[in-house]
This record gives structure tokens, sequence and C-alpha cells, in this order.
């Protein structure tokens, strides 16, 4: 029994569990076949991270990367599973196992034939004994867990991750785009909708979507700390937090009601405030807005000052807008007055148009 051969097809997490069960039962000459680049879901307890980083241990079980066919057996003579990429299992026929077990977890037998072995199992739905496979091992989760059929079909796949705390579809969090993950997170650490789960840089705007305000806005604080602590230098978060400031301070115009606004227009908070109250005194619709994160630059260019905006860039289109528009500068910032050399509207020789008034 000992010097049984046994090939699994498949390093994920089911895999790795049967892997580790026939080590432990001293069955040590293991090696399984995965693709290039593995697209495991718990890759924290899954052997297949060997081939990203030449081991992976799970329980005590040790698992190496095999970059050939004889770098197997050196594995094995470390006591050691071997991990090698073989998509196509030309292996299987070189190596001659004792028993092949296809726990690729696909849902659908990929190719998997009897007589590839003298036993082979297939784990999930996809396989049928004794068509397929000698025998066929239930994986879904429930009383049927682990039963060995000899005859028939695991149950079918029912398209729904099984019940954790009441969460099903939501634990399956898939990567919108390919390349290399790495986590901040470990198995059995409790999130919460909005928290990072990996390294790496974020969508402000997803963060602020599925988060809220507070994260998106400690996201880039963390972000910016981490530059300066590159160099060496450290930076108060007040700083940070006035520009923060100003990233959050625009509106974007879902509903103009009775307002000068348009629908999609990003205007300043005050400025909709100050549109909204006049328009609620005259008894009309206001305009319903909602956050939009605009970036320093954009910040500038949507300032209520055309004189201030146009300074920044796009000159021509800040004009040319102003002009088609009609648009008022009020001059009430500091650049604005600072170009058309007026005293700027700060400091305490600074008398208020209200205290004027009175």
């Amino acid at each position: 029994m000992r010097d049984m051969k046994i090939v699994i097809k498949g390093a994920g997490e089911m895999a790795t569990g049967i892997a580790c069960r026939l080590f432990m039962a001293n069955l040590k000459l293991l090696v399984m076949m995965e693709i290039p680049q593995p697209i495991t879901v718990r890759r924290t307890v899954a052997f297949s991270e060997a081939v990203y980083q030449s081991e992976k241990e799970v329980e005590g079980v040790k698992a190496e990367y095999a970059g050939n066919f004889a770098d197997i057996f050196d594995v094995w003579r470390r006591r050691n599973i071997a991990v090698i990429v073989d998509p196509e299992w030309r292996f299987v026929n070189e190596l001659k196992p004792d028993v092949v077990v296809d726990a690729i977890m696909a849902k659908r037998n990929t190719g998997t034939k009897r007589e590839e072995s003298t036993l082979v199992i297939g784990v999930g739905p996809g396989f049928t004994a004794p068509r397929d496979v000698h025998a066929v091992v239930e994986s879904n989760r429930g009383h049927d867990l682990g039963k060995v059929i000899y005859s028939g079909s695991a149950e079918p796949l029912t398209g729904m991750p099984g019940s954790t705390m009441g969460y099903t579809k939501e634990r399956v969090l898939r990567a919108p785009h390919g390349g290399l993950v790495s986590h901040i997170k470990d198995m059995g650490d409790e999130i919460k909708k909005g928290d990072l789960i990996t390294d790496g840089s974020a969508d402000i705007n997803e963060i602020f979507k599925f988060g809220n305000k507070e994260l998106a806005e400690e996201y880039i604080i963390t972000e910016i700390n981490k530059v300066y602590e590159l160099q060496g230098a450290s930076i108060s978060r007040k700083h940070i937090e006035i520009i923060i400031r100003q990233m959050f301070s625009r509106r974007r115009i879902k509903d103009a009601g009775d307002t000068p606004f348009s629908p999609g227009e990003i205007v300043e908070n005050i400025e909709l405030i100050d549109e909204n109250e006049k328009i609620k005194e005259e008894g009309g619709k206001e305009a319903k807005a909602e956050i939009a994160i605009l970036g320093i630059t954009e910040v500038s260019l949507t300032t209520k000052s055309w004189l201030s905006a146009a300074s920044f860039q796009n000159t021509n289109r800040v004009l040319i807008n102003n002009a088609v528009r009609g648009g008022i500068d009020e001059l009430r910032g500091l650049k604005e007055n600072v170009i058309i050399g007026r005293l700027i509207p700060a400091g305490t020789g600074f008398v208020s148009k209200t205290k004027e008034e009175k």
C-alpha cells in the first residue's frame, strides 16, 4: 500500500483535502497535476499555490512544485507531495499510477477515463460510475458528503455555494481582471461590505459605492501616507484631509427639479444648498444629487469661479463655456481676487458684506 502511486488531477481546496488525508494515511507517493495559472478559490488552503510560490504547507503537510517529470521523484524522496503543471495529463501514462483521482471540480468530466488506471475516482458532479470512472465521490454539502457511488452520479450542480451564516453567492468574490492576487485577509477573518481583502490599488469610487464615505477617505489617506513613508518623510493627516474634503465637495445632479442645474452637471455642494434653499422658499421642487468623487484637477475645473478655473487648466474651454452660459464670477475665493488685484476676502482687515449691510 505504501508504494502506491496516486495521481490527483487538480490542486484546489478539495483536491488538497484529499491529498492531505491520503498523505496522513501514509500514502506518500502523491502527485497533483495543475494548469499553468491555477484559479483556486480558497488559495490559502490549497496546494495549487505551490505553482506560484514553489511550495505550500497545509495543516503540516508540505507540497513542492516539480518543474519536470524527474523532479517528482526528488520531491517524493523529501517526503513531500509533488505539484506539477500538466494540464493535458501527459505524465499519467509515463507514471503509470495505481490510482487516479479527478478532483478538478469542473462540475463536468474534462476527459478522465476508466482506462487511465486500475482505480479511477471522480469527485463531484459530471462523472457517472461505472461508465466514466470506477467510483464517484459525493462533494455536495449535506448528509451524503463523501459518499462513494459505484453506480450512478453525484448530485447535480446547483449553481449556488453552500450557506454559511445565511450567506451563499455573496461569499464568492470574483476578480474583475486577470492576474495574480495577493490576499491581506485570512480564512476565517470577519469582513464587512466595503472592506479590502486583497493587496494592490483599489478604485476609490467602488470603495465609496460598496462601503461608505469614511472608508474611501481613510483609503486615500493611507495610500498617500505610503508615498511619504517610502521617502522617509511624515505628513500630518490634517493636510491630506483638507485635500480630501475638496475631492468630496462636488455633487452630480440626478434630478434638477426647478433649479437652473442640468441632470449630470457637477456643482459645488454649497452652490447646490444655496439653490435648493431659494427654490424651497419659492415653493418649487428641489434638486436631488449624489456625491461625486473628483481628482484635484477636476475639482479645480468645476469651481464656481470661472476665473480661478480658467487660470488653472483648459483655459479656452472654461472661458467659452462661461461665455455661452453668461457665467458670473462673484469673486468669493482667494485666487480670483488675487488674479484681478483685489484684496482677498480673508484676514483681520476683511469686512464681510453682511457686516457692512448692518
